[in-house]
């Protein structure tokens, strides 16, 4: 049966109307997933601390994990348990809640006994700028407030005559947020020692009181200030200043 140019266009018409709701709909449910995940983004990163057993305080343990932001605004991780734990975990949100947002964890793979399966992981961000991590699995719970910059650190520092010298930095995280770092500098120092955290930060500075413990020269001042903010591009910008002088480095995080 053939059809003319007005049974054409009504078909089309039928047609549109069935496939603009669907689209509407496609769209909706789209946007309301992004909506669902908005507040997640400010956990992205790399997170680096030590987390302490809310059940067994005796026990303590590093953690390193790094969260990526979907194009969605979903977040997902995974994490580096240090001893005793030894394990790789990945973390699969479940929700996001008055800014907390709430992960399940899996176990991928573990050089012992002590890694439990199945726990969930909350994390928020603290006032100061540090995530807080919440770890619970049944009547277990382990706590630890994770930075940006804990880990090894290494790069040429350069001073404003022109000298260089190699600095080698470890930024630990404390359980309960803080922060302590040891240094090494090589030829000409070749001393080092470790930091003591300073009050004051500015936004994205953390400032410590650098104590020489060890010396091979005259050359290595004994007390100084450095400084150190983690970079867009992951890297860790470095200050010192003593004595009159002052070195700038741009330091590349160490493996391992």
């Amino acid at each position: 049966m053939q059809r003319g140019p007005r049974d054409v266009a009504g078909i089309i018409n039928s047609m549109r109307k069935l496939i603009i709701p669907i689209t509407v709909v496609a769209l909706a449910a789209t946007a309301s997933v992004a909506a669902a995940w908005t507040g997640a983004r400010p956990i992205g990163g790399t997170w680096n601390g030590t987390a302490r057993s809310v059940t067994d305080t005796s026990v303590t343990f590093t953690v390193h994990g790094n969260i990526s932001i979907g194009t969605d605004g979903r977040p997902s991780g995974r994490a580096e348990l240090g001893a005793p734990l030894n394990c790789s975990v990945r973390w699969t949100p479940v929700r996001q809640t008055a800014g907390v947002t709430t992960f399940r964890e899996t176990v991928t793979a573990t050089r012992s006994t002590l890694c439990e399966d199945g726990g969930r992981v909350n994390l928020s961000r603290a006032a100061d700028g540090t995530l807080r991590y919440r770890w619970t699995n049944g009547d277990l719970a382990s706590i630890a407030y994770l930075d940006g910059i804990s880990g090894h650190w290494r790069g040429v520092g350069r001073t404003a005559a022109g000298g260089r010298v190699t600095t080698d930095l470890i930024v630990r995280g404390t359980v309960l947020g803080g922060i302590e770092g040891s240094v090494g500098y090589g030829p000409p120092l070749t001393c080092s020692g470790y930091w003591v955290p300073l009050s004051g930060n500015t936004p994205g500075w953390r400032r410590f009181t650098e104590v020489i413990t060890q010396s091979h020269t005259t050359a290595c001042v004994g007390i100084g200030t450095a400084s150190v903010a983690l970079r867009t591009d992951g890297r860790l910008q470095y200050r010192w200043t003593g004595g009159g002088y002052v070195t700038t480095a741009v330091l590349n995080r160490v493996a391992g």
